[in-house]
């Protein structure tokens, strides 16, 4: 399976492309591949590849409604329900205040 943080080569990466790599981060580190990943946030009860929101989240037109009503919510919802531990709350905050300042 490819995930798209694979193909990235471009430096000056798009804000979309940014937010899905800040979004991964809270389930490995950045420069982990699936079949050899080191934890961030994630459980050690599920595989972070399973629950991660997936890219979909971030193509298209109104990233930042994508981001603010359906990504930070479930991100949430995983600390809540065990997917995360709660230092990923930091992390998900500065989603939404980097929601704020656009490229």
């Amino acid at each position: 399976m490819l995930f798209l943080s694979h193909i990235f080569f471009d430096v000056n990466l798009s804000r979309d492309k940014k937010l899905f790599i800040e979004v991964k981060k809270l389930f490995v580190t950045e420069d982990s591949k699936p079949e050899n990943y080191k934890r961030t946030h994630c459980s050690l009860e599920f595989n972070p590849y399973d629950v991660m929101p997936g890219h979909s989240y971030f193509l298209g037109k109104n990233i930042d409604k994508k981001l603010e009503y359906q990504v930070i919510p479930l991100l949430k919802e995983y600390i809540k329900d065990g997917v995360l531990n709660e230092n990923a709350l930091v992390e998900i905050m500065k989603l939404t205040v980097s929601q704020s300042d656009k490229d």
